[in-house]
Formats: C-alpha cells, sequence, structure tokens
C-alpha cells in the first residue's frame, strides 16, 4: 500500500517478474474484513475518509470531460476509494502488530536490489550515474523505475530502519546495512529530496522520541545517544566514500547545492545559477498568474490535468477552483495536524507518520495532486487516530 508499486519494481528487476497490479490489489484484499463488508458494516469509517471518497469522485467526475489519455490515473483514484472503504471495515482497535517488521524487510529488499544495480552487482562505486537514460534525459533503473519513486521508497527505508527496533542481534547489523545501500542509492540516482528529507525524519523522530519519554525536554540524551551509536559506522562509510570517490563527493554536494537553487530559483532568484525544475514551475505559475480568468474558472478551475505545473498544491486549485479546499485539508492540514499535534509510542504508525513528511513537503515542489502515493500514508494515520483505542496516539490532552 504505501510502496507497493516499488515493491513490484522492485521485484521485477531482480526477478523479470511483473507483480504491481497483483501487489496493490492484494494489499487492498490485506486490510478488508470480509466480515464486516457482507453485513454491510463499516466500524472505522471516518470524516477523513469522507473527504478522501468525494475528492476522489470530484476527480473522477473532471476526469470525464478531460481529452487528454489519462487511462493510467484513473485507476489510482478508484484505488484510493477501494482502500478508504476497505479501512472502514475494519474492527475498531485494531492494531496492525508486527507491521514495522514488514516494512523494514521490504525497504530493506528494495535499497539492495538498487544499491546492487547502482553498483553492478556491488563491485564498486563508479564514477558515472549508472541510472542515468539519455534516451529519456533522466535516471531510471534497468527495468524501469524512476528517481521520485523510488527514491521515496528509499527513504521509507531508512525511516524504517531508524525506527524499527531489532529482535535478534543480527538485525543490529542488518539496519546499518539497510541505511548504508539506500544511501549508495540516493547518491546514484541523485535524489535530493529523498536525502534532505532522510536527515529531517531523523531529526523529527528524535523530537518525538524524546517528547514520548518527557514532556519537558526538547532532545533525551539516551536517545539521541543510540541512535549516534547506531548511525555512526554509517556516518564512517560515507565520510569515506565521499573523501575517496570523486563522483559520491560531487553526488553528495550536487545534491544540496541544487536544493538550495531549486529553492532560489522558484521564487526568481537566480544568484546560484538555474534549476530546470524549479525554473520550469516558476515559469509556469508566472504564465497562469498573467492569464485572463472568467469567474467560472475561479469557481470551478480549468478542468482535469489542463496543464502540468508540478506543485501539487498549485494545480488542485488550477485544476479544480473551489473544490481545491478539499485537497488543502486532505494534503495539507491534516498532514501537519499530525505531525505537529500528535505522537505515537508504536513503531508502525511512527514509520508511517514520518514518511508523511515527504509528501507533505511534496506538495510545493513535485508532483501532481492525482497520484495515489501522497494519500496514503495520511489514510492510515486517520485510520490508527479514530481507532485509538488501545493508546496508539499520544496528545498534550492525553485524548
Amino acid at each position: 500500500m504505501l510502496i507497493g508499486v516499488q515493491i513490484g519494481t522492485a521485484i521485477r528487476n531482480a526477478f523479470g517478474i511483473e507483480l504491481v497490479n497483483i501487489i496493490m490489489a492484494t494489499s487492498v484484499l490485506c486490510v478488508l474484513n470480509f466480515k464486516n463488508l457482507f453485513s454491510i458494516k463499516m466500524p472505522s469509517y471516518n470524516v477523513f475518509f469522507s473527504f478522501l471518497i468525494i475528492f476522489q469522485i470530484i476527480e473522477l467526475l473532471y476526469a470525464s470531460f478531460c481529452k487528454k489519455d489519462i487511462s493510467n490515473l484513473i485507476p489510482m483514484h478508484l484505488y484510493l476509494m477501494s482502500i478508504a472503504i476497505a479501512l472502514s471495515t475494519q474492527d475498531k482497535g485494531k492494531d496492525f502488530r508486527y507491521a514495522d517488521v514488514l516494512f523494514f524487510y521490504l525497504g530493506l529488499f528494495i535499497t539492495i536490489v538498487v544499491a546492487y544495480q547502482a553498483t553492478m552487482g556491488f563491485t564498486g562505486i563508479f564514477t558515472s550515474n549508472i541510472f542515468y537514460r539519455e534516451d529519456i534525459g533522466t535516471s531510471q533503473m534497468e527495468k524501469g523505475g524512476d528517481k521520485i519513486t523510488m527514491g521515496r521508497a528509499i527513504l521509507f527505508a531508512v525511516i524504517s530502519s531508524i525506527v524499527y527496533t531489532p529482535r535478534f542481534k543480527v538485525e543490529h547489523v542488518i539496519r546499518v546495512i539497510c541505511v548504508i545501500a539506500a544511501f549508495v542509492g540516493l547518491i546514484m540516482f541523485n535524489s535530493r529530496s529523498p536525502m534532505v528529507m532522510s536527515f529531517m525524519c531523523l531529526l523529527v523522530y528524535m523530537i518525538k522520541k524524546s517528547q514520548l519519554k518527557s514532556r519537558v525536554s526538547f532532545f533525551s540524551y539516551r536517545t539521541f545517544t543510540k541512535l549516534f551509536i547506531y548511525l555512526l559506522p554509517v556516518m564512517v562509510v560515507l565520510v569515506i566514500t565521499y573523501l575517496s570517490v570523486d563522483y559520491v563527493a560531487e553526488s553528495i554536494d550536487n545534491i544540496f547545492s541544487s536544493a538550495i537553487r531549486g529553492l532560489l530559483t522558484l521564487f526568481g532568484d537566480k544568484s546560484m545559477g538555474v534549476d530546470q525544475s524549479a525554473n520550469y514551475r516558476h515559469e509556469v505559475i508566472r504564465k497562469i498568474g498573467n492569464a485572463d480568468y472568467s469567474l467560472f474558472d475561479y469557481i470551478l478551475g480549468a478542468g482535469y490535468f489542463t496543464i502540468f505545473i508540478d506543485i501539487p498544491i498549485v494545480q488542485a486549485f488550477y485544476d479544480f477552483g473551489i473544490w481545491g479546499i478539499v485537497y488543502l485539508f486532505l494534503l495539507l492540514i491534516m498532514p501537519l495536524f499530525f505531525l505537529l499535534k500528535y505522537n505515537t509510542s508504536k513503531a508502525p504508525v511512527m514509520i508511517v507518520l514520518l514518511f508523511s513528511l515527504q509528501y507533505l513537503f511534496d506538495q510545493f515542489y513535485c508532483g501532481l495532486p492525482y497520484w495515489f502515493f501522497q494519500y496514503i500514508p495520511i489514510t492510515l494515520l486517520s485510520f490508527f487516530y479514530y481507532n485509538s483505542k488501545s493508546n496508539l496516539f499520544l496528545s498534550t490532552k492525553n485524548r
């Protein structure tokens, strides 16, 4: 559900088997309570699911008037509605025990497959981007898997590794291997957003972990020490690689400098050069800002996917007019509410909570309001929140 497409992509690259559609269909069946479904009971249905389903129906209605080929987007809306209904059939207080174990090992599998290709079978770190494809002008794995979708799956693996508590001694080593493999993949993909978000998620995790132990302290010394000891081997490997391999050094420098350059370009400042992606967004926003719109356009929008803006929150209002408010609630207000207000002692929920941070930031610089990926973390968080019988969430109000 969270990284189903990426798991299918990793399987295709590793074994040559296409299972993406099967995995996505299975993800719906796995969270479906057939007994409640056949009894037409939805104990876990909540207000967030209502807004989610309403917005998907609105998107489908707008899509019916679209003249473009959007056959790849329609299943995403149907999938999201299916997920909302499937989760609604679960009994209240449902706790997906051991989900963190599943998250950890699925993330590990993806990172190993990516790292294997990035190092050409673990034979070394090379002086060029192994994933770059000149025919399409971007980075992609051998049998599919672009830097955006795979980069977010790698971030998920990093988060899972940080949050997961090993049950066996060997898993301590596996966690370190997973994070090292993850950063190898991110560096070779030149995926700047997940790289930056890895450090941001680590910071948020330390704050939330400390707040669970003490409502007063901002950081827990014990939490910091444990994470430092765990991440020390990772940092040593990265530093040695950075100092000994020029391409890695250039890639890491480029990731952070391009992130700053992209932000400046988006606001029209080209003092550090021009970031092509950010420049495109800046020009599109300037173009639509100078266009002559009727009152009808402002109220109902320009229509389904009329132009690619690459800023989801702006695209939602441009395409759907006032209905963009629903999208704003789903993908901006609710994620901020969970990230700022609530904390959890449950590892699976913490992983999803931290992962939602990536898609929160994506609203301002990457993607479309039609992609189902960005809805899944907040959909799961709303499910856990409204079913918090067994202290899944802890708040300052002791809800």
